[in-house]
């Protein structure tokens, strides 16, 4: 015999070969203790362990895969319990009698107060005579699995073409069953939401957020470029409405009274501008005004005008002022009653010959 072993106590015996359909024979708790501190050698009349120091709920039931006699019955003891050594174990059905008993290795649990913690798994082995009439039944709320076993079971489900026997068969059927209804679960844990509630929550909020903007104005970038993708923004506007006259200080005979003192020809306002002409050009630089007059512009251009009451035909009109260069218009009328045809002849840049329907003129 080995020097760890576990061995049906005479009342577990008894109510194993009692056990029917409808009285079942359910172990569901595990015990461990000190054995006061000695070696602990298991004996078939036990009813308690030499000395309990913790219980609690069987995790697992699982066949074992060496020996499909032996069913390993696996439990956790929780890192906040302890400080206390283990060298004896025991299973207890429901009613609370022990029915298996077994020695172990000395172990200790410690806590956090003793600078190191720990989950620790242990597993029971039970040697059954026909293990096939045994039924595995496991409260599904105490199901509890090893961070080996999880990420097995991770490994499996990332090929999905295993089926799900491959999936689960380093874990238990509960354990099994409990990881599918997890991660079947549209919310598994209490307090989030299920996919179709958070995206629920995630368009209503969208919604509120662009309420009823225009379609161009409907998302952080369309803002962005209809604000000239300024990050200063604000500040610029400010920066620019700064630069602008105060209606409060300043009012509209202000403004006029004030655009009176800008020098005109450098003023650079439209009001300079006539037709795009600027009012400087059209200024009169040199004139004579008389009934034989003119006027001289700054372009250049000369205006010239004359009149006599009593001028015979053939005489020679002489301008007030030569044109310096050619005449672009020359008009000569009748500004009295009598109806004489008057007309002009041998015009140059200094005057003109006068002429009525009367007059012979003769041409060199």
């Amino acid at each position: 015999m080995t020097d760890f072993y576990t061995l049906w106590t005479d009342q577990g015996l008894t109510k194993f070969g009692d056990a029917t359909l409808a009285v079942p024979f359910n172990l569901t708790t595990a015990v461990v203790g000190d054995g006061n501190g000695n070696n602990v050698i298991p004996n078939k009349g036990q009813a308690e362990l030499v000395n309990q120091v913790w219980d609690g709920p069987i995790a697992s039931k699982v066949r074992s895969k060496t020996d499909p006699n032996t069913i390993v019955f696996e439990f956790v003891i929780p890192v906040t319990d302890g400080p206390f050594d283990i060298n004896e174990v025991g299973l207890k059905d429901d009613t609370g009698e022990l029915c298996i008993v077994g020695n172990w290795p000395l172990t200790h649990k410690p806590v956090a107060a003793n600078g190191a913690t720990r989950d620790m798994v242990m597993r029971v082995p039970v040697h059954f005579e026909n293990a096939d009439v045994v039924s595995l039944v496991v409260d599904p709320n105490v199901v509890t699995a090893t961070k080996a076993e999880l990420n097995a079971h991770a490994l499996l489900q990332l090929d999905p073409t295993s089926s799900n026997e491959e999936k689960t068969k380093h874990l238990s059927d509960a354990q099994g069953k409990f990881l599918f209804d997890h991660a079947d679960a549209d919310a598994p844990h209490v307090g989030h939401e299920t996919p179709a509630g958070a995206q629920e929550k995630i368009n209503t909020a969208i919604a509120a957020l662009v309420d009823s903007s225009p379609g161009t104005l409907d998302t952080l970038n369309e803002l962005a470029a209809a604000l000239g993708d300024d990050p200063n923004f604000a500040t610029t506007v400010m920066d620019l409405i700064a630069t602008k006259l105060n209606t409060a200080e300043y009012t509209a005979a202000d403004v006029m009274a004030k655009l009176k003192t800008v020098d005109g020809p450098g003023c650079g306002l439209d009001a300079d501008l006539l037709d795009s002409y600027h009012v400087s050009s059209l200024l009169i630089s040199d004139y004579l005004h008389s009934d034989n007059g003119y006027v001289k512009l700054p372009t250049g251009l000369i205006i010239q005008w004359g009149y006599d009451a009593a001028l015979p035909g053939g005489s020679q009109v002489v301008f007030p002022i030569a044109f310096p260069g050619s005449i672009f218009s020359f008009t000569c009328g009748d500004n009295g009653s009598d109806c004489y045809s008057h007309g002009a002849g041998n015009l140059t840049n200094a005057g003109f010959l006068f002429f009525t329907s009367h007059t012979s003129i003769e041409y060199a």
